[in-house]
């Protein structure tokens, strides 16, 4: 069984990939015909230079393999079906949403605190439908994407289409992780994610 879930992990974060490069395909071609669209102004956002310590790339390897994929999988992942775990790990966000925004307001956490408002609104009214399952497979998807948008440094309103450029990738991601989850569990979820930021991770600070 172990086995036949890792195919199966596998098999999803390849069709994610295969969905960014064909997203990204289509963006370069925008860019090549629109002269007002530029998305070559997204490689310079957050920029970073490659770290030559392999004690950085250890710790920089355990939050992008381990940390972020546990946590971010809990918070998105694991409430898409209604149990009593789900609703304390949404409240537990709730809370440090808004400890964190007392402390030092951030959109982010805004959007966290209404992310969990409107999952525990979902649990109230469709908990026993069918549809439940779908719906909060869509709405953690997109909200999956957006809770990154900070990834990208402020830009001129006039190119909002960058924002587009990094969050539907992660939309994608976070449908693929989302069925993972509905279709194993949250653990193979986490799997997932620890696979998916896997190669870019490989590529920045190994290669």
């Amino acid at each position: 069984m172990t086995l036949k879930n890792i195919k199966y992990i596998l098999l999803i974060i390849a069709r994610v990939y295969l969905l960014v490069f064909i997203l990204y395909s289509i963006l370069g071609l925008i860019d090549h015909l629109s002269p007002s669209i530029d998305f070559s102004t997204v490689k310079s956002l957050r920029k970073e230079s490659k770290p030559s310590e392999w004690k950085i790339i250890l710790l920089l390897g355990l939050k992008s393999l381990i940390i972020a994929p546990v946590i971010e999988e809990l918070m998105f992942r694991k409430p898409m079906k209604f149990s009593k775990i789900s609703i304390i790990i949404l409240l537990l966000t709730l809370l440090f949403s808004i400890i964190t925004l007392v402390i030092k307001p951030n959109l982010n956490f805004y959007f966290l605190g209404t992310y969990v408002i409107f999952m525990l609104g979902f649990y109230y009214f469709f908990r026993k439908k069918k549809m439940m399952n779908y719906i909060t497979l869509i709405f953690t998807s997109l909200v999956f994407g957006i809770f990154h948008v900070n990834n990208i440094e402020t830009i001129e309103t006039h190119q909002w289409y960058l924002y587009i450029y990094k969050i539907f990738p992660l939309i994608i991601l976070g449908f693929g992780l989302g069925v993972i989850r509905l279709k194993l569990n949250t653990l193979w979820s986490i799997v997932g994610h620890s696979f998916f930021n896997l190669i870019p991770f490989f590529f920045k600070y190994i290669m």
